[in-house]
């Protein structure tokens, strides 16, 4: 049994139409990213699978519950950090922690272990609206997971987190995969879409493509994708563009994407541009998902 299953999920609002038949399976212990911009669906996603919102169409299950059908029994066995962490500011990390226990009937053991998971002991004392942004993160997590739930849903917890609280944050979700737990994180970042097992790349409420990330990455290969070192670069730069051809820099290298290499060396040569080097590349998750949603 998948402990999480969307099944041809789709959800419209008038004529708007933010999920459009949206189906995956999640692992046990496995971290399944959502990948994509902004408006793609992938809140909208998420609320379909936690119940606050009704499909149109479709069925959402976790851990063998219907949402729609047994929602709070499906509530029983989930956990769910919203990116604005849903805390209260004037309360301290203690009792914002007896009060998510309250709700969710997690016993004293099970809280005692989220706090010492999330490293939250030193500052069970402090109002969560003084504490430092990375820690109100580990907050709202140990909030989310003190009934030890079989799948979790975080929906962009990392959203204006600095780079190294990022880091820890990420270590701290791999804890909860170890032990068993499936995760449902919805993000826009590609290289923290990297450290998922799997990943599914939604754009316009539609899952356009869907596998781990090297798999991804493997599957473009010899769709098109070079790198050369040119002179002028800037020049090159510009009349690639002018060509359509999408094309940057990064330090010496310019990185392009074409069908037909040998038309583009040849205006390159025409325009009286030097190309030294000109090769394959394997493309990155970015090229991937521009490609897909172009």
């Amino acid at each position: 049994m998948f402990p999480l299953v969307a099944e041809n999920l789709t959800k419209r609002f008038g004529r708007f139409t933010a999920v459009d038949g949206v189906s995956f399976r999640v692992s046990e212990g496995e971290i399944y990213a959502l990948l994509g911009p902004n408006g793609a669906g992938k809140s909208t996603t998420i609320r379909l699978l936690t119940g606050v919102l009704k499909p149109n169409s479709g069925r959402a299950i976790v851990a063998g519950v219907d949402v729609a059908q047994e929602p709070y029994k499906a509530r029983e066995r989930m956990g769910y950090m919203s990116q604005l962490f849903s805390l209260y500011g004037d309360l301290s990390v203690e009792e914002n922690l007896r009060f998510f226990s309250g709700v969710y009937g997690s016993d004293r053991a099970a809280t005692e272990e989220a706090i010492k998971r999330m490293g939250l002991g030193p500052y069970l004392k402090t109002l969560v609206k003084d504490l430092p942004l990375g820690f109100k993160q580990r907050l709202a997590l140990a909030a989310a997971t003190t009934h030890n739930p079989k799948v979790l849903f975080l929906d962009e917890p990392t959203a204006g987190v600095d780079p190294e609280a990022r880091g820890e944050f990420w270590d701290l979700v791999y804890s909860l995969k170890e032990k068993g737990t499936s995760v449902l994180i919805t993000t826009h970042y590609m290289e923290e879409a990297h450290l998922a097992d799997r990943i599914g790349m939604i754009s316009a409420g539609r899952l356009v493509a869907e596998g781990k990330p090297s798999e991804l990455m493997r599957a473009y290969r010899g769709a098109g994708f070079w790198k050369m070192r040119a002179e002028p670069i800037n020049k090159a730069l510009s009349f690639l563009n002018g060509m359509g051809v999408p094309a940057y820099a990064s330090g010496s290298w310019v990185f392009l994407e074409g069908k037909d290499p040998q038309a583009i060396l040849s205006a390159l040569s025409e325009k009286g541009i030097n190309v030294a080097e000109f090769s394959e590349r394997t493309p990155s998750l970015e090229d991937v998902f521009v490609g897909l949603t172009r």
